[in-house]
């Protein structure tokens, strides 16, 4: 480190943290609001053509849990 002889830098510094977290902050409560929404309603999720599916061998259930990670990760990042 770089010793300082006075603390005038902490000024500027204290600026643009303000500002980068007044511009930040609603962007952090949409991911958040992202996640809440998938960790509220993860049947949402699930495949729409499911009906139309003729296969014996599909479920309802596959591929859900992945859609729903990528649902929260989404929102995480």
């Amino acid at each position: 480190m770089i010793p300082v002889k006075n603390y005038w830098i902490l000024v500027p510094r204290f600026i643009a943290s303000f500002y980068m977290h007044s511009t930040l902050a609603p962007e952090i409560e949409n991911g958040l609001a992202m996640m809440k929404y998938v960790a509220n309603h993860p049947h949402y999720f699930k495949r729409r053509e499911l009906d139309e599916d003729t296969d014996e061998g599909t479920d309802s259930e596959d591929g859900w849990y992945i859609r729903v990670f990528y649902g929260f990760l989404l929102g995480f990042l």
